[in-house]
């Protein structure tokens, strides 16, 4: 139900994306900014995307083609920004017997 909602708030609140059948999303915050990634279904191709509010600048909001230049960078960005939000922190656990 939830996941449907926000589906549902996505395809209103991003014009962009409203032709478009949006499979999954979640929110994350980096660096105090708002972020909506996901995935969509495109004429039949599933493309990710990145949305921000206010619009970021120099990130396209949707996955470049492969033969595009920027597609490793946006590959980077999101991974960083949406993938590692979620990512649970790394670790290390010490055992120190005491005598």
């Amino acid at each position: 139900m939830l996941k449907h909602s926000l589906a549902i708030l996505i395809a209103t609140a991003v014009p962009a994306m409203a032709a478009d059948n949006v499979l999954s999303s979640h929110e994350v915050s980096f660096e105090q900014e708002s972020f909506i990634c996901g995935q969509v279904n495109r004429s039949g191709k599933v493309v990710r995307f990145i949305h921000s509010t206010p619009t970021a600048k120099y990130i396209p909001e949707f996955e470049p083609a492969a033969t595009d230049p920027m597609a490793k960078s946006w590959d980077i960005t999101y991974r960083i920004i949406c993938e590692g939000a979620i990512q649970p922190p790394i670790t290390a656990r010490l055992n120190h017997k005491r005598s």
